[in-house]
């Protein structure tokens, strides 16, 4: 304790100014100490869902790859020639167009080379076309009718599992008898003849029916889903409270199956691709005077042994596309297991 001063002393000494400070020092020395907290380094935030997906596919050296060349692929094709909707033309940087003929240059031969593209970098078809041109053209036409089909096929199969699996009864026998028809019958086939009946009509009424033929897969998953997730406490929970049966469906048991829909929705998108290239291939696909990536190596299979490089491009741009949008599908279906405790290196 601090020692007091004798009244009747004024002043203070030099000895008992020391020793009043050394008093104070000890008793501050022996109070409790009041520290500020500081925040744990080690300690961290808990993360969303979405975040923990993100940083997954992000992880995902597969999946990047993918999704940067899908990009460098749609940004160079919708770039290169510009875009052509009805009427509408937006210009694009390349100076040729998919449908002028111009003169053969070296035989229609490409001028691709380590010091620059030339002036027909995939070289010129039979017709003095520009083919890079007609190749961006391909690959728009393609990507436009896989990117259709997929969001269609992917809609309908998601309505239809999602019914299925929550109503049970007669609703469930009705709609997956009528998948299971579907199925039964071969999807090329049905496709064929459906596209010889509305190529006719535009790329996007033919994507809309070949999106409503590759529901079928989807559809089934989602029934899957719903089955299990039908049973669990939270949508028993949400049933005693008086929620509508569409509630349920779309605010607690759908948003739980989203990463099984978007995975199914790129590997529709590439399975898409192909069954264009298919169609295209056979004559039944997109028809004079747009072109599409199936309907260019059909034109010039008989080139293969003469002029392969009119084979070769579009077969790259339809297998690039193709692998870029699985390496993207297997990325995404990673990133939403919940299965997975740490992220992929």
């Amino acid at each position: 304790m601090t020692e007091k001063i004798p009244s009747g002393t004024t002043g203070s000494s030099p000895e008992l100014t020391s020793m009043t400070l050394e008093s104070q020092r000890t008793d501050i020395a022996d109070a409790p100490a009041t520290r500020a907290v500081t925040a744990d380094p080690q300690i961290t935030a808990a993360k969303s869902q979405g975040q923990l997906v993100r940083e997954r596919f992000f992880r995902h050296k597969g999946a990047i790859v993918g999704l940067s060349g899908l990009v460098f692929i749609v940004l160079l094709a919708f770039t290169s020639i510009g875009l052509s909707v009805g009427p509408l033309r937006i210009p694009g940087w390349w100076p040729h167009t998919f449908s002028t003929v111009m003169p053969l240059e070296d035989g229609g031969a490409p001028t691709l080379s380590w010091t620059g593209l030339g002036n027909h970098p995939f070289g010129q078809d039979t017709l003095g076309r520009d083919y890079f041109a007609m190749t961006m053209r391909g690959a728009q036409i393609s990507l436009t009718i896989a990117f259709i089909v997929g969001i269609v096929g992917t809609v309908v199969g998601t309505v239809v599992g999602a019914l299925a699996g929550y109503f049970r009864g007669f609703i469930e026998t009705v709609l997956m008898r009528f998948t299971d028809v579907i199925i039964t019958i071969p999807l090329l086939v049905v496709a064929a003849v459906l596209a010889s009946i509305v190529s006719d009509y535009g790329i996007v009424v033919f994507a809309i029916f070949l999106g409503l033929l590759t529901w079928t897969g989807l559809a089934r998953i989602v029934r899957g889903e719903f089955l299990s997730l039908r049973e669990k406490e939270f949508v028993e929970a949400a049933k005693s409270v008086g929620a509508s049966s569409g509630r349920i469906i779309f605010k607690h048991i759908l948003p739980n199956t989203v990463g099984v829909i978007i995975v199914s929705a790129t590997l529709a998108i590439s399975g898409a691709i192909l069954l264009e290239t298919a169609l295209s291939f056979l004559g039944l696909g997109v028809q004079p005077p747009d072109t599409s990536l199936g309907k260019l190596i059909n034109e010039n299979r008989a080139a293969m042994t003469t002029r392969p490089w009119l084979f070769f491009w579009p077969g790259i741009f339809i297998v690039a596309i193709a692998l870029t949008v699985n390496f993207i599908g297997d990325g995404l279906r990673d990133a939403f297991d919940p299965r997975q405790t740490r992220n992929k290196q």
